[in-house]
């Protein structure tokens, strides 16, 4: 898990595009599907942290665009400012025998 966030209302569906960069959610009451982007698979990796045990989840409204690509907090949509004071992350060399890494290669977005 790198990321985890909460919105309301209550999301009665959700599922991730076949690449893993798009999630698409449906949610109690609300008409629409509403789409977020990974960022893992646009961001350098050394931008990307592990969580900490004692994380607490985000509490986002749901994304809402207008007619000039610009979000309610007059952001131009699709901006990561939040991911620009992230720390760098140094994975250890080998975490364990046992354990499967994966790695995204950004050439399977072109």
């Amino acid at each position: 898990l790198v990321d985890w966030f909460t919105v309301t209302p209550l999301c009665v569906s959700l599922t991730m595009s076949p690449s893993g960069e798009y999630l698409a959610t449906v949610h109690a009451g609300s008409l629409g599907i509403y789409y977020y982007s990974n960022l893992s698979t646009t961001l350098f990796y050394s931008l990307l942290h592990p969580l900490p045990e004692a994380y607490d989840p985000l509490q986002l409204d749901l994304p809402m665009i207008t007619m000039d690509g610009r979000d309610k907090n007059n952001e131009v949509a699709g901006e990561a400012e939040a991911y620009n004071s992230v720390p760098e992350f140094k994975s250890p060399e080998q975490i364990s025998d046992e354990l499967v890494t994966l790695s995204l290669c950004l050439n399977h977005l072109g």
